[in-house]
């Protein structure tokens, strides 16, 4: 674990960036110590400290000296033991904070690292119930102060004392018109819980979440009720209306089932939802088609009737002769595609954009300019135009391409799943681009974009994303690089790219790549929700268990390009260094890690000791995660690969709650009828009340419902037109409350 991360997690949720004191760099002019002579002092400083507890100077030098033997470690390659390290010096923080009353507490908050934070974090544990008048007027005080560097703290101590704090009340209201972003949202966050009538007067109602995905899919021509697309909206936020969506099923008995239908042996994506039909992406092993009996592999998009299941027509894409390392056998067509009007876009396995005609050829004529379909049967695709990224494009896919499509105006927006070849290590074509806009209606390139290039960590999964951020439209790719890059839709005009700005997910000090690598992919889908971005760092699920970061970022910090990650690194010249693949900062060399005053960091998550037992158990880390977050009324929820289920404050990054669901989770969450649900590796469905309270959302520690579709579930659940749909490994089921 890097020691930046570490420092910032300190006290769980990072909020705005909080660190340890920096350990002398490589290259500074400070005496080599060996890691004997640093076990020592920390040894004498341990025990000076147990006499003294309450002693700042001995305990930051504690501290200071873990920071250095973890330092040492960590350049010496020596990974676990500089995590141990690491532990102990937060430890340490944790234990002396703990001890102190409130004024002390107070104090710390002068200063920016991670006493300041821990102190931070224990004042809003205790000051729910605290009244002290002293600790009132100096949080005020502080919060006032636009020059305190932790004047955000001081606003989420006193929001705790809720009606305590109305002395605050006039320090709250000025934070609104704040130039930092991050006190106006705190500020808004906070009136609420003091003031909910004056906040609905000076901040307006809160964000509707359901609205925002109905306004968004007025944008396509589908129905209010349908799901058109992956999230059911461009800001990829699976908070759909829906009515009485049953809690309860049955799939051997049939209660509230509808209808099911068979799949593939294999399905990933999601169902799209619009103008009567549903589509799906799977492989041939159920073989609809006599042409292509189930024995032949194909990748497969299935046309059903909404209201039936009934089979309508099925698009086939073979598979390529290069093999499963552009084409992974089995795996079908894992895309969620995209519905407006009689039009359907998606990816196929084959590398390929497709634009289909929803009506296939029922409606009794050839659409479009491509006429080399192989037949015009009823039960086949009418495929409108295609356009080949590995061909046109030289594209090399790494197992398999997804990408769920952009729309957005008459362009779409397509990752091309660019990744490494069979090695696991070289790239085969750098210079392709990873990310590009189509003309929805020829498939024409409008530009081209191949930022990863040479940095790209394994494949390249994720999808775009869209928003309009203080009037400027921005698509937001998350990279394989692990890097999320915001580009303006129109591109420069010339053909190329025009960036906004990118971010690092990753702490700058985790190393790629395999197996091994803590330096993550990005998978899920980054989410917008009231003006922000929120990202989760993932990984191919073969990889293992490691540590994700959660991010929710200010999109609107600097639209010129910039580096707007957490931080940089710089050489010993305080020269920027440049984007490096396999570790950021190289020690040995001089560079360091630095705060980035460019910043668009609202808060981060990764870990939180949420029993405050000075540890970080299983349950309170964010492990690796394909998913993408789910937000309403201000809570967000997110799954692992692990299968642990988080909820969290989405203004804040507090740590809420965590439930094991003791399998693997692949998909996303679905927030309808104020209800929670997510799908698992064991078939389950758990399904939570939307809730930050535990006690409420799972009642006895429990989920309140686990209705199972016995098979692995490894897509998302959604809703169209109040009917719940599971999409099981091989089967779809339509699950419908009945009389």
């Amino acid at each position: 674990m890097s020691k930046l991360i570490t420092g910032m997690i300190v006290a769980g949720a990072f909020l705005f960036g909080g660190k340890f004191p920096s350990s002398p760099a490589a290259g500074d002019d400070q005496p080599e110590e060996s890691a004997a002579t640093l076990r020592e002092t920390a040894t004498r400083l341990n025990q000076l400290a147990s006499d003294a507890p309450s002693d700042l100077t001995i305990n930051r030098e504690l501290v200071n000296t873990y920071q250095r033997l973890a330092s040492h470690y960590h350049q010496n390659s020596r990974e676990l033991m500089a995590e141990q390290a690491h532990k102990r010096a937060r430890l340490a923080v944790d234990q002396f904070v703990e001890l102190l009353p409130l004024e002390p507490l107070i104090n710390l908050l002068q200063g920016q690292d991670a006493w300041s934070v821990a102190a931070a974090m224990r004042l809003r544990r205790i000051s729910a119930s605290a009244s002290c008048e002293i600790a009132i007027r100096d949080l005020t005080v502080i919060a006032a102060d636009r020059h305190h560097p932790q004047r955000k703290y001081a606003l989420a101590a006193l929001a705790q004392m809720a009606l305590t704090a109305k002395a605050a009340l006039p320090v709250v209201v000025a934070g609104l018109t704040d130039d930092d972003i991050t006190i106006r949202i705190l500020a808004g966050l906070y009136l609420r819980r003091i003031d909910p009538a004056l906040a609905a007067e000076k901040v307006g109602p809160p964000v509707d979440a359901v609205l925002e995905n109905q306004l968004d899919r007025a944008t396509l021509q589908v129905g209010l009720g349908d799901w058109p697309q992956w999230g059911g909206s461009r800001q990829r936020n699976n908070t759909p209306p829906g009515k009485n969506i049953p809690t309860e099923w049955d799939t051997n008995s049939g209660k509230n089932i509808k209808w099911s239908v068979k799949l593939g042996s294999e399905t990933y994506g999601n169902p799209s939802i619009a103008n009567g039909k549903i589509f799906i992406g799977t492989n041939n092993s159920n073989g609809y088609l006599k042409r292509y009996p189930a024995t032949v592999d194909l990748g497969v998009l299935l046309c059903l009737d909404e209201a039936t299941g009934r089979f309508l027509w099925q698009y086939s894409s073979e598979k390529l002769v290069t093999g499963r390392v552009h084409d992974w056998p089995h795996q079908g067509m894992p895309s969620t595609p995209v519905i407006d009007g009689q039009r359907l876009w998606a990816t196929t396995n084959r590398g390929e954009v497709v634009c289909l005609d929803t009506e296939g050829f029922l409606d009794g004529k050839n659409d479009g300019v491509f006429r080399d379909e192989v037949n015009q049967n009823l039960d086949e695709a009418d495929v409108l135009w295609k356009f080949d990224m590995m061909k046109e494009l030289g594209v090399s896919p790494h197992n398999m391409s997804h990408c769920s499509i952009l729309v957005v105006d008459n362009m779409l927006f397509v990752c091309t799943s660019n990744g490494v070849d069979e090695s696991h290590i070289n790239i085969p074509a750098p210079n392709a681009p990873s990310f590009i806009a189509l003309n929805r209606d020829t498939g024409k390139v409008i530009w081209t974009d191949n930022s990863p290039g040479n940095n790209i960590l394994h494949g390249q999964w994720a999808s775009p994303s869209f928003g309009i951020f203080d009037g400027q439209p921005q698509v937001l790719f998350p990279g394989g690089d692990g890097w999320l890059y915001s580009f303006d839709p129109k591109g420069d005009g010339q053909g190329h790219s025009k960036r906004l700005w990118r971010f690092d997910c990753n702490p700058k000090e985790s190393v790629g790549l395999g197996v091994r690598s803590t330096r993550n992919s990005l998978i899920g889908f980054a989410c917008i929700y009231d003006g922000l971005v929120y990202l989760a760092t993932g990984e191919d699920p073969e990889h293992g268990d490691g540590v994700a970061r959660l991010w929710c970022i200010n999109p609107s910090n600097k639209l010129d390009g910039s580096d707007v990650s957490a931080d940089l690194v710089v050489d010993r010249d305080r020269q920027i260094v440049p984007q490096r693949r396999i570790c950021a900062v190289d020690p040995s060399q001089g560079e360091r890690v630095i705060p980035n005053p460019d910043s668009a960091v609202i808060w981060g998550f990764s870990q939180f000791d949420r029993n405050a037992d000075g540890g970080l158990d299983f349950e309170e880390t964010l492990h690796r995660s394909m998913g993408t977050a789910v937000i309403k009324d201000d809570l967000l929820y997110i799954a692992d690969c692990s299968g642990l289920f988080h909820c969290l404050n989405a203004k804040t990054g507090d740590s809420y709650w965590s439930y094991d669901m003791f399998a693997g989770t692949w998909g996303s969450a679905l927030i309808v009828d104020d209800n929670v649900y997510i799908g698992d590796e064991d078939g389950d469905v758990a399904i939570f009340r939307h809730s930050a309270d535990p006690k409420v959302a799972s009642g006895n520690g429990v989920p309140f419902a686990v209705p199972s579709a016995h098979i692995a579930i490894n897509s998302t659940p959604v809703v169209a037109n109040n009917v719940l749909y599971i999409a099981a490994r091989n089967v779809l089921y339509a699950i419908e409350s009945q009389p």
